[in-house]
């Protein structure tokens, strides 16, 4: 079990996955930080700056990293057959002013898959998808978590991708995106 971990861990980059459970790991040994030594890249507007990244029980995945790609911002989650994954996005308003960050999540439908955004309790679902949701005024360095909730059938197959784009509803340059992908098991 342990050499199938460290594969994983490699591939992840900087993700460890227990399960359903993924944690996320120093990337310190990594050059820069980042995978393959990227350096973070400012939007243009760095005072609308978004920022994209997964709370885990040992840090933030993707935190200060910031790009189009989601290289180093990505989540990979294993999902039972049958249960359910819960995922955490934060969105951190990392410029210099107060702004509201929009949320877009696409990726194709998948077989098995049931997909929920929450924002507390509140589904806030159709406008993720639509990518009209929007949070309220978040002032420097203030964030706010979108609850994932993936349930996955025993039908499922294919793994379920989903990439996050977070837009400064100020400054529609300033972007950063963060991806996801859920691997079923069992």
């Amino acid at each position: 079990m342990l050499h199938a971990i460290q594969a994983r861990r490699s591939r992840a980059a900087g993700v460890l996955l227990l399960g359903a459970l993924a944690l996320a790991l120093p990337t310190t040994a990594i050059a820069g930080g980042r995978p393959g030594g990227a350096s973070p890249a400012v939007s243009a507007d760095a005072a609308h700056q978004p920022d994209a990244r997964y709370p885990t029980p040992i840090g933030l995945v993707g935190d200060d990293v910031y790009g189009t790609n989601g290289l180093g911002q990505q989540m990979y989650v294993q999902a039972n057959r049958g249960g359910s994954a819960t995922i955490r996005l934060s969105l951190q308003n990392d410029g210099t002013a107060a702004q509201k960050l929009k949320l877009h999540a696409t990726g194709a439908a998948t077989t098995g898959y049931t997909v929920k955004y929450l924002k507390g309790i509140t589904n806030i679902t159709a406008a993720v998808k639509a990518g009209t949701w929007k949070t309220s005024s978040l002032l420097p360095g203030k964030a706010v978590v979108v609850t994932i909730k993936v349930s996955v059938a025993h039908n499922a197959v294919s793994k379920l991708n989903r990439t996050f784009t977070v837009i400064s509803a100020v400054s529609s340059t300033s972007v950063d995106v963060a991806k996801l992908e859920i691997t079923p098991v069992g």
